[in-house]
């Protein structure tokens, strides 16, 4: 939303409020089974694509710029290309975070590598 505004069509499709709502202010244990994995996943994937469209859109010029206004200031980032570099840092903050629950509940993850 900082680097291109609100996207209409991600706001009819997602539920991005309800997210909000129970993965932000909800106890954790209050949030579990209340999403279909499936649909969780396939609301990851219009983000992944619209995401994409966005940053596949974006010419070095419109990265020095401010950011779009928003009722709560970003916490790192000033310009365009500050969030877009924070927001894949925070992304891969999350799969680390998630191989390593993966790891302590399921087992060590090997990448699709094979263990000599």
């Amino acid at each position: 939303m900082v680097i291109a505004g609100h996207q209409k069509d991600i706001l009819q499709k997602v539920p991005l409020r309800e997210y909000d709502a129970l993965f932000t202010d909800t106890a954790p244990r209050d949030t579990v089974a209340k999403i279909d994995p499936k649909v969780l996943f396939e609301h990851l994937q219009i983000m992944q694509q619209k995401s994409l469209e966005v940053i596949d859109n974006l010419v070095e010029d419109v990265l020095a710029k401010e950011l779009m206004p928003s009722p709560t200031p970003h916490p790192i980032a000033k310009n365009k290309l500050e969030a877009l570099d924070w927001n894949i840092k925070h992304t891969m903050w999350h799969c680390g975070q998630i191989g390593l629950i993966k790891r302590v509940v399921d087992e060590r993850f090997d990448f699709g590598l094979k263990r000599g």
